[in-house]
C-alpha cells in the first residue's frame, strides 16, 4: 500500500501488509519480514497481521521486535487480514481496502496436464541470474550507523556540545550482514540485487568463501557489533516420539 506523503527523498512512502495464518509456516513468515527488510527503498511501516491464531500472535509479538503485529479484526481470511493491516496503517487515505482482483494470462506453450475448467498452481519467475553470489535472506539485518560504532566508557557528552550533523548521520540506516573476524561479528554493509524465495543476490561487500552469522529473526536483529562468536555448523534436528 502506497501512502500520500513523500518521503524525503522525493518517493512515495509505502507500507508493507503482511498476513499470515499458520504457526507452521513460521520460517516463512520470517523470510517475509526479512525480504521486506532487504529493499532497496526502506519503507515507512511494516505490519504483520496474525489471523485468528493467538499462538502464532503471541510468537510475533516476542521475535518481531520492529514489526507493527496485530491480530485480523475483521473476517477470517486474507482479504479480512490486509483489511485490517490498512486500518492500521499510516496512510492519510481513511477509505482505502484491499481488494482481489481477477487475472488473466496467456499460456504460448501450456503443459499437457493442465485442463479447461480446473485450478492449478504455478510460479512468476520475474528475474533469473546465473552464477552470482548469494545469501540467505534471513541473514541480512538494517542497522543505524551509530548503534555499530564502539561504546566508549564512561563516555558523557554535554548537550551543549552535540554535533546536529554528526547526530544525522548516526541515524543513517546501512544494509548489511554480520562477519566473523577474529572470533567477533562484525557488520558489512552490503548491496543486493534481485531476491528468491529463500536467498537474495549480493553485488558488493562480499566475496566468495566469506562466513557471515545467520540464523532466527530475532537474534540478528540483537547481535551486537564486535561481540565474540562461537561457529557452530551443526544442523539442529527434532524428534517426536511415536
Amino acid at each position: 500500500m502506497i501512502g500520500n506523503q513523500a518521503s524525503l527523498a522525493g518517493l512515495p512512502t509505502v507500507s508493507v501488509i503482511i498476513a499470515a495464518f499458520a504457526t507452521e509456516r513460521w520460517n516463512d513468515t520470517g523470510k517475509a519480514v526479512a525480504s521486506v527488510r532487504a529493499q532497496t527503498v526502506p519503507v515507512l511501516e511494516t505490519i504483520l497481521v496474525i489471523d485468528h491464531n493467538p499462538a502464532l500472535l503471541d510468537r510475533a509479538e516476542r521475535e518481531f521486535e520492529d514489526v507493527i503485529v496485530l491480530p485480523n479484526t475483521g473476517s477470517k481470511g486474507a482479504s479480512g487480514g490486509r483489511n485490517s493491516g490498512v486500518a492500521a496503517s499510516q496512510s492519510n487515505t481513511s477509505d482505502q481496502e484491499a481488494k482481489d482482483f481477477k487475472v488473466v494470462i496467456a499460456l504460448d506453450d501450456p503443459p499437457e496436464d493442465i485442463r479447461p475448467g480446473l485450478s492449478c498452481t504455478g510460479k512468476i519467475v520475474t528475474a533469473t541470474k546465473p552464477r552470482v553470489l548469494t545469501i540467505p535472506i534471513q541473514a541480512l539485518t538494517v542497522r543505524q550507523r551509530g548503534d555499530l560504532e564502539p561504546k566508549k566508557p564512561n563516555a558523557v557528552q554535554a548537550a551543549s556540545n552535540i554535533d546536529p550533523v554528526a547526530e544525522k548521520a548516526k541515524k543513517q540506516e546501512l544494509q548489511g550482514v554480520f562477519m566473523i573476524r577474529d572470533g567477533k561479528a562484525e557488520f558489512v554493509p552490503v548491496t543486493t540485487g534481485i531476491t528468491g524465495s529463500t536467498d537474495i543476490e549480493v553485488l558488493s561487500g562480499l566475496k566468495d568463501n566469506d562466513q557471515i552469522i545467520t540464523g532466527t529473526y530475532k537474534i540478528i536483529r540483537t547481535l551486537r557489533n564486535f561481540a565474540k562468536v562461537k561457529v557452530n555448523n551443526q544442523i539442529v534436528t527434532t524428534t517426536s516420539e511415536s
